[in-house]
């Protein structure tokens, strides 16, 4: 008999998180597992990329066009959204059938909601970020609603640390697994290779969220870097609500020449492998799927010193880490590794070696484990 599992997660947009399960849905053994994906909000750019026999339900449905349409209609499912996460009742009311397992992906109100359900006989809630620099809810109501879960998950050591620090407690029952990182998909679709403007191509990719991403942060260092008469190209991958912000810095700042915004890319593997340097600018990180992609390809990585990155590269062992929020340390970090070809591919050499212990098929088999027993 198939075991019954209910997946709830905000939505399908292009982040690492949304990534990462779709990746997850699409390994996980048909015959075994009878798999209902629950999004709170029915939009996102992996919704094509989900196997045919997964159960895709809903809470709030696309965006009706038309002005007012979307102004009346849109405007009563947003509050019926909101009652939703905030009354326990309700919830079970509108989802309220049995799952063997029920697991939240992303903390927030997917973790909030699997907290109310009465229906999973087994709750696991995954933690990406780090809890200590980023949280969506209150902290009581986080604690909460992580004391409700059988098991919580963590990305890596450093976000696992993370949560301890806030909630001591659920010390019995937090692990950690890596996200499965197909490597062997990675280099097929890798193969080609993608050169963007003139000079040495610098790449970073992410969620155009300056909060987080601090792309803000790398094109004050990139500016740096042109005005001081380096000449390279800077590409950066990724929609999202700070777009304009930086479309607006670049023309400000006559970086245009020097600069590409290129916006979500389905197969961001053949930029990474034409790139010189992978480039993490973030302020806060759990896991970063992306740079260990980057790393798989082979590439020399420079990223900020943030829980996620930096554990990925052993605290610089196998990448040049700078502190978070520096501008000048990250201008000078990518002037070094630029200039100098031997530092660059010694990088480069060590990612290779690095991503080897990134196992898919371990951490596959550590998730089937957590849904099974």
């Amino acid at each position: 008999m198939k075991k019954k599992v209910l997946f709830l997660m905000e939505t399908l947009e292009g982040g690492g998180a949304e990534k990462v399960l779709v990746n997850i849905l699409n390994h996980l053994d048909e015959a075994k597992y009878e798999i209902t994906l629950l999004l709170l909000r029915y939009e996102g750019v992996y919704l094509s990329t989900l196997p045919s026999y997964i159960k895709v339900k809903y809470l709030l449905g696309p965006e009706p066009t038309g002005f007012l349409r979307r102004g009346i209609i849109y405007s009563l499912k947003k509050r019926w959204y909101s009652l939703i996460l905030a009354k326990a009742w309700l919830a079970n009311v509108l989802i309220p059938d049995y799952f063997d397992v029920g697991v939240s992906f992303l903390e927030g109100d997917a973790s909030l909601l699997l907290s109310y359900l009465n229906g999973p006989r087994k709750k696991i809630a995954w933690v990406h970020i780090d809890l200590e620099r980023h949280h969506t809810l209150p902290r009581a109501v986080e604690k909460a609603v992580y004391e409700k879960m059988d098991e919580v998950v963590c990305v890596s050591e450093g976000v696992k640390q993370s949560v301890l620090n806030l909630h001591p407690a659920l010390e019995s029952n937090i692990s950690v697994i890596y996200n499965p990182i197909d490597t062997s998909y990675i280099a097929a679709k890798g193969k080609e290779s993608i050169k963007v403007g003139d000079g040495l191509n610098v790449l970073a990719i992410g969620r155009l969220l300056n909060s987080q991403k601090a792309f803000d942060l790398l094109l004050a260092a990139h500016r740096q870097n042109i005005a001081a008469g380096m000449n390279y190209h800077l590409t950066i991958l990724g929609e999202g609500s700070d777009r304009v912000a930086l479309e607006k810095y670049i023309q400000e700042h006559q970086l245009g020449s020097y600069t590409s915004l290129l916006g979500f890319q389905d197969n961001p593997y053949p930029y990474i492998t034409g790139s010189d340097l992978f480039v993490m600018s973030s302020r806060y990180e759990g896991y970063p799927v992306v740079l260990v992609e980057a790393m798989t390809l082979g590439k020399a990585i420079i990223s900020t010193a943030c829980t996620g990155p930096k554990e990925a590269l052993n605290d610089g062992e196998f990448g040049y880490l700078v502190p978070i929020n520096d501008v000048q340390a990250l201008a000078k970090g990518i002037k070094t590794l630029l200039e100098d070809q031997g530092v660059r591919e010694c990088y480069a050499n060590l990612s290779k070696h690095r991503a080897d212990i990134f196992s898919f098929k371990r951490s596959m088999g550590d998730v089937e484990h957590l849904l099974d027993t």
